[in-house]
């Protein structure tokens, strides 16, 4: 899908589907996710993903919690190898991903 910047949103198979589980827990879609395979996003809308959200939706995937209690930080699933396989995946979409994050502008991962 090429925007009017000639923007081409990128598509690696194995990254997919992480990406589409993210933006539907960003857009609060638990209970009618997007379609794994044929959902593709807008330039606009990867840029307004921010550090925060990502790091809400590592804690739901690891804590079943966004905001855990920070005192009981005790991890029910995955390990840190997952959510760097997970951060990887996102950084692989972003639009400015070899950008470093400035000014609200980069790669949140």
């Amino acid at each position: 899908m090429a925007d009017e910047d000639h923007w081409t949103h990128p598509f690696k198979k194995e990254y997919h589907p992480i990406l589409v589980r993210f933006m539907s827990f960003l857009h609060g879609r638990p209970d009618d996710p997007y379609p794994l395979k044929t959902k593709r996003f807008t330039r606009e809308e990867l840029l307004e993903i921010r550090p925060n959200d990502i790091v809400r939706w590592f804690c739901l995937l690891v804590y079943d919690d966004p905001d855990p209690n920070k005192e009981i930080l005790k991890p029910k699933h995955g390990r840190a190898s997952c959510i760097e396989q997970y951060k990887k995946a996102i950084s692989y979409y972003m639009p400015y991903r070899h950008t470093p994050w400035v000014n609200d502008q980069g790669n949140p991962t």
